[in-house]
């Protein structure tokens, strides 16, 4: 009997573990208005990067953040910097305060059918001197993913930054040439700090960057390895090695790890592991302002997705999407950012659907 239940739960995770990060996956996570919550574990000195191929089970619920801060998607002209980024179509704004420093950053994005680029990033710090002002440009635009992204997918970027900084009046440079190769080698399930579980693809990214300081001083080098856990709703883990030649699996030695919440996404609760039958429970509290629960039942173990709605079809949230066993379960849903309005919540498991009707009123 173990040994069906052992090549059952193999079947499973190859069935369900892959995914493919596409446009659309990036174009919903960028959707002006939505918002990341990053975390910053400083003190994070290992961890299991699993191994490459499938059916990996990476486990970083024990991370504890340390820094935390948003990061929302805005309308880029509305940016202080858009000027110096005109090819961008996105940017992202965030303000934070950390030892009794202030800052505000923007990154600027462009978002195409077939890749992610990052043209570059503006940053104002309030320091004791005044403040400080920092642009990063890359030129060519630095290559962030291609899509559609999946297993043994694998894409190369050469290109210069320079970071033009500005403090008291004072202007200094500094040019860096990176070159970088990144592989999708490896997929499975992620469970995040806080308990979600999602679906994620493994990219391992080896970097080298030749720095120029200026001032006659010489040309450092500096190569790194790190590793980014991505989720199609936008969960995402990320650690970088300290040393270069570390395995390509197991436990590494790492110089701390950082994290982001997706937008929409929810912790997904099992209450009880004994279900009858498939069922889509009513939302409580209905209308809600702004958060509400939602709780489903699937008598066999299958590839659950539990997705939001609004009134014209278009999707606003995914709140679950991966394979689970047999129970109830519980999510949480919260439309902080959503408008008051008619919005429809819809459970497919196997061959099951359904959907609830929700109001949002603010």
């Amino acid at each position: 009997m173990l040994k069906y239940i052992f090549t059952f739960l193999f079947i499973s995770a190859t069935l369900f573990g892959q995914i493919t990060l596409t446009f659309s996956d990036q174009a919903a996570n960028t959707t002006i208005g939505t918002e990341f919550v990053f975390h910053d574990d400083t003190l994070a000195t290992s961890v299991d990067i699993g191994r490459p191929g499938g059916g990996n089970d990476w486990d970083f619920s024990n991370f504890t953040p340390h820094f935390t801060f948003t990061s929302t998607s805005v309308d880029k002209g509305s940016t202080p910097y858009a000027g110096d980024y005109p090819n961008a179509n996105y940017a992202f704004y965030s303000q934070n305060s950390f030892g009794g420093t202030t800052s505000e950053s923007w990154v600027y994005i462009n978002l195409q059918s077939s890749k992610s680029t990052v043209e570059g990033i503006a940053a104002v710090t309030q320091s004791q001197a005044g403040p400080l002002t920092t642009k990063i440009t890359y030129n060519p635009p630095d290559l962030d993913m291609v899509f559609p992204a999946t297993l043994n997918t694998t894409w190369d970027y050469t290109g210069e930054q320079t970071i033009d900084s500005e403090i008291g009046g004072i202007p200094f440079q500094t040019v860096s040439t990176v070159t970088r190769t990144e592989l999708i080698d490896a997929y499975g399930t992620m469970k995040m700090p806080g308990g979600v579980v999602v679906e994620a693809l493994r990219i391992r990214s080896d970097e080298s960057m030749d720095t120029d300081p200026g001032f006659g001083l010489p040309i450092s080098h500096v190569r790194t390895i790190s590793y980014s856990f991505m989720a199609k709703t936008g969960e995402g883990f990320y650690v970088s090695a300290e040393d270069t030649n570390a395995a390509n699996s197991g436990v590494i030695v790492i110089n701390g790890a950082n994290w982001q919440d997706g937008d929409g996404s929810s912790d997904v609760e099992r209450i009880d592991p004994v279900a009858t039958d498939f069922r889509l429970k009513q939302n409580y509290p209905n209308p809600f302002n702004p958060s509400t629960t939602v709780e489903y039942s699937i008598p066999e173990g299958s590839f659950v997705t539990l997705r939001v709605f609004n009134v014209i079809g278009k999707e606003v949230a995914t709140l679950v999407n991966e394979f689970q066993p047999a129970g109830t379960y519980r999510s949480d849903f919260n439309a902080v950012n959503l408008p008051s309005g008619t919005y429809f919540v819809t459970l497919r498991s196997g061959n099951f659907s359904e959907t609830k009707k929700m109001s949002l009123i603010k």
